[in-house]
C-alpha cells in the first residue's frame, strides 16, 4: 500500500506541476516586434529578404532575438543562455544560388511577357471567386490581428503580372488598410510591371489563452473550413 500511495502522490504532483506550467504558458503575456524588407531585385539573400525580430515572454523573463542571418539568441532574466544559428548554408553558395534563381526568374518573366504580347486569348482570371475566398481569409486575419493587439506600418510597391490580378491586390490592400491596425497607406500598387519591394515593422502583445479562444471561434465556423479546403 505504501508503494501505491507514493505512486499516487507522485502522479498528483506531476499533474499539479503540469497544470501550473500550462497556466503560466496561457496567462503570461507575450510581446513581439519584427522589422524587415523584401526586394525581388536583390542578388543576395540579404538583399532579397532582410528581417530582425524579438519575442518576450512573462514581461521579459524569457526573450528570444533573431537576426537577418537566422542567428538566434535566448536570454533568461537578462542572462544569455544560448546563441546559435539555424542556417546550415554557406553564404557564398547561397548568394550564387540566389543569382541563378534570379536569372531564371527574369528569363521566365521575359518569356511570359512575349507570350502575353502575341497571344490572342488567355484563360480568364476569376476575380469574383478569388475575392470571395479572400474576404473570408481577411476576416480571419482581422480576428487574429485583434487577438495579437497588432500595430505597425508598411511601405513599398507591389505589381502583379496581369492587370486583373493587380486590381485584386489593390482591393486587398485597401481592405487591409481599413480593417487592420497597420498603416498601409504608403504601400502602392504598380499597374505597369511586375515588382515587389516592401519594408515595414509590426509589434504587439498577446495572451495565449485569448489566442486559443479566437482560434476555436474561427475554425469552428463552416465558411472557414470551406476556405481552407479550397486553398
Amino acid at each position: 500500500m505504501i508503494v501505491v500511495d507514493v505512486i499516487v502522490w507522485v502522479l498528483i504532483a506531476i499533474a499539479v506541476l503540469a497544470g501550473a506550467l500550462l497556466a503560466l504558458l496561457l496567462l503570461m503575456p507575450i510581446s513581439y516586434r519584427v522589422r524587415g524588407a523584401v526586394d525581388d531585385e536583390g542578388l543576395s539573400a540579404e538583399e532579397c529578404l532582410w528581417w530582425h525580430g524579438g519575442v518576450r515572454w512573462a514581461f521579459g523573463a524569457v526573450s528570444l532575438h533573431a537576426g537577418p542571418r537566422t542567428e538566434l539568441m535566448v536570454r533568461v532574466f537578462g542572462v544569455r543562455v544560448w546563441r546559435g544559428s539555424i542556417s546550415g548554408h554557406n553564404d557564398d553558395e547561397m548568394t550564387e544560388a540566389k543569382r541563378d534563381k534570379r536569372a531564371a526568374k527574369k528569363a521566365k518573366k521575359d518569356a511570359k511577357k512575349a507570350a502575353k504580347k502575341h497571344a490572342k486569348k488567355r484563360a480568364s482570371y476569376d476575380s469574383g471567386q478569388q475575392w470571395e475566398r479572400l474576404h473570408v481569409w481577411l476576416e480571419i486575419l482581422g480576428r487574429y490581428a485583434g487577438a495579437l493587439h497588432l500595430s505597425g506600418h508598411a511601405e513599398g510597391v507591389i505589381g502583379m503580372p496581369y492587370p486583373d490580378q493587380t486590381a485584386t491586390v489593390h482591393q486587398v490592400l485597401v481592405t487591409l488598410d481599413r480593417t487592420l491596425p497597420v498603416d498601409l497607406s504608403e504601400l502602392e500598387v504598380d499597374w505597369i510591371q511586375e515588382s515587389l519591394f516592401v519594408e515595414g515593422q509590426v509589434r504587439g502583445w498577446v495572451w495565449p489563452l485569448e489566442l486559443v479562444w479566437v482560434s476555436l471561434r474561427v475554425f469552428l465556423r463552416a465558411d472557414t473550413r470551406r476556405a481552407i479546403r479550397a486553398a
